[in-house]
């Protein structure tokens, strides 16, 4: 499961993975994102939604600090958008985000602050 990468070293053992720790680790993250899919289905057979929330996922599977996101709503649909922010905002409760986007009217709903960077460096804040 393409969930469980980052934290190969906590579902293996001797070098082997133990298949029952990978299922149950790739099945609370798939409920937590509402990924709705069976965990052996291949990335390429989904939406570009559930492979921002797969990436997502498997991104906060290692408990980080900050997580980076470039553009991480492109191509979602309106529905994608809402659950992505949806996920956002439950995250930044653990850790900082920061999102590189170009639709500044969404990240005025989510973000607590909003720098414009140009060639020249910051060119203001919100």
């Amino acid at each position: 499961m393409n969930l469980n990468v980052s934290i190969i070293n906590r579902i293996s053992r001797h070098g082997l993975i133990q298949k029952k720790y990978e299922n149950m680790i790739a099945k609370e993250y798939c409920e937590k994102f509402g990924i709705h899919y069976d965990i052996h289905t291949k990335l390429t057979e989904l939406n570009f939604g559930a492979v921002s929330k797969v990436a997502i996922a498997s991104c906060m599977i290692s408990n980080p600090r900050v997580l980076i996101l470039n553009k991480a709503t492109r191509g979602l649909d309106e529905e994608g958008m809402q659950d992505l922010y949806e996920i956002l905002d439950e995250i930044r409760k653990n850790c900082c985000v920061i999102l590189n986007f170009s639709n500044v009217e969404r990240g005025l709903g989510i973000c607590n602050r909003i720098i414009f960077w140009g060639r020249e460096g910051i060119l203001g804040e919100l």
